[in-house]
């Protein structure tokens, strides 16, 4: 709902008009929720206890805003709304009348329904249900488009943590003083100096990282995205309890895309890894790979709209590493940042089949990342959170990654001399959001019809 708010764009009087028949809608789609979750309860099929408290939590966070301060009623209105005090009028109404004795609804049925009946913290995996083993493989398959066992992806993630401990004790020295892997990961999780001092840094330094990406794309991208990107601080509300920084593309009209900050708590974010966080989300990530789709000829729109998550968060992750090669980074700290990065996305791969495959409880998956990665308990234990509340969609980030690297090498041996970069680049990010086996075939169909003359 908060989403939806803040982040609608309407162009003209008819789209107002339709915002507020959405808004009132939204209502039986918040019923039609609770129905499920009245289902699920029935049926044995509860979410975890977290993130039903969590939903909890971010629902008051909404409802305790005043009525006229919602963002339903703030939205920015089009020149040609006759009344614009009328229309306010009309979506304060709708908001208090209609929307939000909805959410109330939702709110009762968590706390008392669903709460009470909700997973617990040592039987949160999808192991612990009906069926679960079964449904967890059907969310590896749909959320990794690869025939990838749980098995083998646990046994991949220790796999390249392994790999990365290495090379982040390549660059630790030199930049911190420490090598042990131990240490590192202590200094980077605890050294205040490793911190922004305010919100503006965060989005300075991502506006720089990003204008010296997009100085640099040309030479590696044949097709360039039209739609410009900017950098936004997400808004307070949402920024409670938010991501770190996140993704949406170009509005119609003209309007740019956006790169929104978590700027809520600069103290708390570290600085080591801005420059990452942005080339996975902006430049050579999701606004390379987000605009171009949105902006292909011939191309339906579910097409360009339709997320395959391996294949969207895989090219972030493959980003990130390609920024590396075309030598974004400001510093070593940075690049060392990068792997730090990369070592959570390894470790999601043996907490998330960990939890939902064999079976472990919420402490021993804190505990893990605790053990493997930078991260503090804080964002550790949010990051388990989230995989209990959405299954197999930690998957997506490394093993769609290791998709894009295998296909590059895959064109690298076959063409040889003839590789070049930013033709590849082109075929893999000229179709929209593929599936990985989907994108293999494409790769494969363009290695055997001429690439090499392209």
């Amino acid at each position: 709902v908060l989403h939806t708010a803040t982040r609608v764009e309407l162009r003209d009087s008819a789209h107002a008009d339709a915002h507020l028949r959405r808004a009132a809608a939204l209502a039986g789609l918040v019923r039609q929720s609770i129905d499920r979750l009245r289902e699920g309860v029935t049926n044995g099929r509860t979410p975890p206890d977290r993130a039903v408290s969590a939903s909890i939590d971010e629902l008051d966070r909404y409802l305790a805003v005043p009525v006229e301060e919602d963002g339903f009623v703030t939205t920015s209105l089009p020149d040609d709304v006759g009344d614009p005090a009328a229309w306010r009028a009309s979506m304060v109404e709708v908001v208090a009348e209609v929307l939000r004795p909805a959410l109330v609804e939702y709110r009762s049925c968590l706390e008392g329904e669903v709460g009470p009946e909700a997973r617990s913290a040592d039987r949160a995996g999808l192991c612990w249900l009906p069926d679960g083993d079964e449904l967890y493989a059907m969310v590896v398959r749909s959320q990794t488009s690869t025939d990838l066992t749980p098995d083998e992806i646990h046994a991949l993630g220790i796999e390249r943590l392994a790999t990365i401990e290495a090379e982040m004790a390549g660059l630790a020295p030199g930049v911190l003083g420490v090598r042990n892997p131990a240490e590192v990961r202590s200094r980077l999780r605890d050294d205040p100096a490793l911190r922004f001092c305010s919100g503006d840094d965060i989005i300075a330094v991502a506006e720089t990282a990003i204008e010296r990406a997009l100085a640099v794309a040309p030479s590696w991208f044949g097709r360039l995205p039209v739609a410009n990107v900017v950098v936004r601080a997400i808004p307070e509300l949402e920024a409670v309890g938010g991501p770190r920084a996140y993704y949406d593309i170009a509005r119609a009209g003209g309007e740019p895309a956006t790169y929104w900050a978590n700027t809520s708590k600069p103290t708390d974010t570290p600085t080591y890894d801005a420059e990452a966080v942005a080339f996975h989300e902006a430049v050579p990530g999701h606004h390379l790979q987000l605009s171009i789709a949105l902006e292909l000829e011939g191309l339906h729109l579910f097409r360009k709209l339709t997320l395959a998550p391996a294949y969207a968060e895989g090219w972030g992750l493959y980003a990130e590493a390609l920024a590396d090669e075309m030598g974004l980074y400001s510093d070593d700290l940075q690049r060392l940042g990068r792997l730090s990065l990369e070592a959570m996305r390894a470790a999601r791969l043996v907490v998330d089949t960990g939890l939902h495959k064999k079976g472990w409880d919420r402490r021993r998956a804190i505990a893990f990342v605790l053990d493997n990665t930078a991260w503090p308990t804080a964002d550790a234990t949010k990051e388990v959170d989230r995989y209990l509340a959405i299954p197999g969609q930690a998957l997506s980030y490394a093993v769609g990654q290791r998709e894009f690297v295998r296909l590059r090498r895959r064109a690298q041996t076959h063409l040889g001399s003839a590789f070049d970069i930013g033709a590849f680049h082109d075929v893999v990010l000229g179709e929209g959001t593929l599936p990985l086996d989907v994108l293999s075939a494409h790769v494969e169909r363009w290695l055997t019809t001429g690439a090499a003359g392209t």
